[in-house]
């Protein structure tokens, strides 16, 4: 499989991998019950209007596990399922914290994740990549496999390339079906943004905007330069009116210091940057209910 489309550019140490779909997105927008989150969740929004509380989802990850959630590492251009199969990972330990889901907490495989999402795609063989509509659409229609399930790793890629190019295997596809994610919805705008992450929704955002890579003595990066990438969106902070954006380029990337506990492979980004960011359209909200339902994000309870 080419890595053309995933190698690393503007000085940063990673793999890209997202590939624009406009027309795709579109397509797959007019298949969802709650397209966008505009839609799905106003009382959502009234409420973040009048909010200024911090949404800090890896106070959940902690609170389940007892620690930050391991860093992904990737080496190909599968950044979209990177970002969508961390974003099911932050959503478990938000809905787990929560005593919505008596569950174990287990980690999400990217691998099938990547191959589900090229299948949506009709990109299977081709070269790296995939858009996040794609993976928005596998997650509701065919599911999620914990690492452990599919034999997988945040930290190895050698089952994503294998599935990029033939398709996820019909055992691990049967296996999916048994864990779909409830509600996906467009999220165009940080005020949106804030509003899914202060109920505990996390947010895979796909976009060309890129970041330098040194956090400053707040944890924050710059907007600098331009990646074909998809992230995800953990944290929201009042203060500042900045997100928290989760990076799959291994532990400490970008470097520097971080404030508020945030993870060390994530930074903050301006509000007015992570808006043009989610203006691009094709970062989406993930929910384990039908729709968005309130949740106070108290983790002490």
């Amino acid at each position: 499989m080419s890595r053309e489309s995933g190698h690393y550019r503007d000085g940063a140490p990673g793999f890209y991998g997202w590939t624009p779909n406009p027309a795709g997105v579109r397509a797959i927008l007019a298949t969802l019950p709650h397209p966008t989150f505009a839609q799905a969740a106003p009382h959502l929004l009234q409420q973040a209007e009048r909010s200024e509380d911090n949404a800090l989802l890896w106070e959940a990850c902690i609170k389940v596990t007892g620690a930050q959630l391991p860093a992904h590492k990737q080496s190909i251009g599968c950044c979209t399922s990177e970002g969508w199969s961390s974003g099911v990972d932050y959503l478990q330990c938000v809905m787990i914290a929560l005593r919505q889901m008596p569950l174990e907490y287990r980690s999400i495989s990217h691998a099938v994740f990547y191959g589900l999402g090229r299948e949506v795609a009709h990109m299977l063989g081709g070269p790296d990549g995939c858009y996040g509509g794609a993976m928005a659409k596998a997650s509701v229609q065919y599911g999620c496999v914990s690492n452990e399930d599919a034999h997988d790793s945040d930290t190895d890629d050698t089952l994503a390339a294998e599935y990029g190019r033939r398709g996820v295997p019909q055992n691990l596809k049967e296996l999916a079906h048994k864990h779909l994610v409830k509600t996906v919805s467009l999220v165009k705008s940080a005020e949106e943004a804030k509003a899914a992450l202060l109920n505990g929704y996390p947010i895979p955002i796909c976009s060309d905007q890129g970041f330098t890579m040194q956090r400053d003595a707040d944890g924050h990066c710059r907007a600098q330069g331009s990646w074909a990438h998809c992230m995800c969106l953990i944290g929201y902070r009042a203060d500042k009116r900045w997100f928290c954006i989760l990076q799959s380029w291994g532990q400490n990337v970008p470097s520097g210091p971080t404030s508020l506990n945030q993870p060390d492979c994530s930074f903050w980004a301006d509000w007015d940057v992570v808006d043009r960011m989610l203006r691009q359209e094709d970062s989406f909200a993930v929910s384990q209910f039908d729709g968005f339902p309130s949740q106070k994000l108290d983790w002490l309870i």
